[in-house]
């Protein structure tokens, strides 16, 4: 519903970010990563995100028409960063800290400030009744207790690896590419997990194990545990 409005953000933000190298990091590697290569198809897997200690989260971009802001959550001790980067006017490279310990969970939830939704990492990361406010960060952007991990159920965001290199004006570590949806599949969502872009150094990710793998799981150990009391009667 926005394409067209979509690819000129998306423009004006490489414009942005090409003033921004044209200084002395011009030549400098820029940071790669995988694009997500499935665009229309929502992403299943429930990625978890877990602190590594002096985790920071670094502003990389948008393509998003509607204003949004992005929070990360620590569901260890459920404290969270405050809403933080309106994607319209954020500089690339812009960073911000995540108060966190290693192995603290993360979560990243973002706002959408135009349909008034909050969308989230995983696909049921977060308990119920984790309480999501914007701090003191951005204000007013109202709270909201969290029932499940994403209003319509699904993983809003896009997770793989980063290289090391340059973003702007920023030269980072190896990190975390974090590519997000704003919509939700009632809004007419085109999943392409590209309408906010997030580095994340200092985090570690891991894909939960689906239901079904826990319990082929279990079944191979009560097998193999069946096979073994077999022998040992045998010998006797």
């Amino acid at each position: 519903m926005f394409s067209l409005s979509k690819s000129s953000i998306l423009g004006a933000a490489v414009l942005s970010s090409s003033i921004l190298l044209a200084g002395p990091a011009a030549h400098a590697t820029p940071i790669t990563y995988a694009p997500y290569g499935s665009v229309g198809t929502i992403i299943t897997a429930d990625t978890l995100l877990f602190s590594t200690g002096s985790s920071v989260i670094t502003f990389a971009g948008f393509s998003a028409a509607d204003t949004d802001y992005v929070n990360v959550i620590d569901l260890t001790t459920d404290t969270q960063s405050g809403f933080v980067f309106d994607n319209q006017t954020a500089v690339i490279g812009s960073q911000v800290p995540i108060v966190a310990s290693a192995g603290d969970q993360l979560l990243v939830e973002l706002y959408n400030a135009s349909t008034g939704s909050y969308l989230y990492s995983g696909t049921g990361a977060a308990p119920a009744g984790t309480l999501s406010c914007a701090g003191a960060a951005i204000s007013p952007i109202p709270c909201t207790t969290l029932a499940t991990a994403s209003e319509d159920g699904n993983d809003h965001t896009y997770i793989t690896s980063s290289s090391a290199g340059t973003i702007g004006a920023a030269t980072l570590a190896t990190g975390i590419f974090v590519g997000m949806e704003d919509l939700a599949a009632n809004q007419e969502s085109d999943f392409d997990y590209n309408d906010d872009q997030f580095i994340l150094t200092g985090v570690s990710s891991a894909v939960a194990p689906e239901p079904a793998s826990f319990l082929l799981f279990g079944t191979g150990l009560l097998g193999a545990s069946a096979l073994f009391f077999r022998k040992e009667r045998c010998k006797v």
